[in-house]
């Protein structure tokens, strides 16, 4: 049975976008995403803000739209999946494997708001899809400009809280 690997993520960009252009019209885009959270100590006292990067990836249609769209501070939500890259390194005489683990994004949107917490100006979501490294460029590489009603901001106090296991009826 095959696993399911597909990630959802949605952050602010440290810094700009990376765009490479590749032979045969090929593209690929590079940037790390700040996904902020914060939490209560058990032990009570403040709270604690704590920021995780990750580390984002896009092909051909999507990392020519990051590159005109990619900069920093400009808030995402990325849809793709997890890979693992490897290399190996000689430290202190001796050769170690160094691992990396990315999204490889299919779906990129803009969330609308920037790490200040104001609106974007011309927020649109992308309408591309990623193809696979090895397939032919996207046909329409450039991002959609559709006149999308403003997007609502939502918190986890938003949603219903689950019911514990034994209310379930399954």
């Amino acid at each position: 049975m095959n696993g399911l690997n597909d990630v959802t993520i949605m952050g602010t960009l440290g810094a700009d976008a990376e765009v490479k252009q590749l032979e045969g019209d090929k593209a690929v885009a590079n940037m790390s995403i700040a996904i902020n959270d914060s939490y209560v100590p058990k032990a009570g006292g403040e709270r604690v803000q704590t920021t995780e990067w990750v580390k984002v990836e896009a092909w051909n249609g999507l990392a020519n739209f990051l590159g005109s769209y990619g900069k920093k501070g400009t808030g995402f939500i990325v849809k793709g999946k997890l890979k693992t890259d490897s290399y190996v390194k000689e430290v202190n005489g001796q050769e170690v494997t160094f691992y990396s683990t990315k999204v490889v994004a299919d779906k990129i949107l803009f969330t609308g708001t920037k790490a200040n917490g104001a609106p974007e100006q011309n927020s649109a979501p992308a309408q591309n899809s990623a193809p696979a490294q090895n397939s032919a460029p996207a046909q329409n590489s450039a991002p959609a400009q559709n006149s999308a009603p403003a997007q609502e901001h939502v918190s986890k106090e938003d949603f219903a809280t689950a019911k514990a296991d034994d209310d379930l009826p399954f």
